[in-house]
């Protein structure tokens, strides 16, 4: 019952969720916590956390970081854990969790690549420039609350030899309102270190391809940590 759960919510992960915008006002997000409040504490008391906790989730709520506890509440964590707190104690041991599990699968790299690096190692990519789309088009891709507009780029994805895997499932979205039907975009923000894709499947290639580098596994960097829980969250 407890697998059949976390696999349940993995693939509301893995497929449904990278269709949707970021809505969860917590870290971790619901469906994380979720899957590690089953795995603290079994299928009924960690089902009961997780309905708690989205229910909890709502625009008029200040969000922030919401652990799961030692012990069953359906309230939220007392503990409150600021990021900073978050990052020095339970990011490291979250790591280190994460790497006993994923070492083998690690893409380890000689040099730190850029996103558009890696991406461009998969497929081929055509700039499109953002100054030539539509403000009400550039709304609907790029939110205010993730940069300046100026810091995003915008690549569209040949359909060649090398994607036609990729073109089998193409996610409908707002790329759709700029390109044909069917054609696939890539939208790349190298400072805040995100992207976005209708293509689901390259979403995750792009991440695997990025990998880390010995320094990384080293340092335990924030580039690792995103990479392992990737790692996690596609791993179904």
């Amino acid at each position: 019952m407890k697998r059949l759960l976390i696999g349940l919510v993995k693939g509301y992960q893995h497929y449904i969720s990278p269709l949707t915008p970021p809505s969860c006002r917590y870290h971790p997000t619901c469906s994380h916590y979720m899957v590690q409040a089953i795995e603290k504490h079994g299928a009924i008391k960690g089902t009961t956390m997780g309905l708690a906790r989205i229910m909890r989730c709502h625009p008029f709520t200040d969000g922030g970081f919401d652990t799961v506890p030692e012990y069953f509440t359906v309230k939220r964590n007392p503990a409150d854990l600021d990021r900073q707190t978050y990052e020095r104690v339970e990011a490291l041991d979250e790591i280190e969790q994460l790497l006993t599990v994923y070492h083998e699968k690690l893409n380890i790299r000689s040099e730190a690549v850029t996103l558009k690096q890696a991406a461009a190692e998969l497929v081929s990519l055509k700039a499109c420039p953002l100054d030539k789309i539509s403000t009400e088009q550039l709304a609907e891709l790029v939110s205010e609350e993730v940069g300046a507009i100026s810091d995003w780029e915008l690549y569209r994805v040949v359909h060649d030899k090398r994607s036609e895997a990729y073109f089998s499932q193409v996610a409908p979205g707002p790329l759709d309102q700029i390109w044909d039907p069917g054609a696939i975009g890539l939208l790349i923000n190298e400072e805040l270190g995100i992207y976005e894709s209708n293509s689901v499947e390259l979403l995750v290639d792009v991440i695997r391809q990025y990998g880390v580098t010995e320094r990384d596994i080293q340092a335990r960097s924030d580039r690792l940590f995103d990479y392992l829980y990737v790692l996690r969250e596609t791993d179904i």
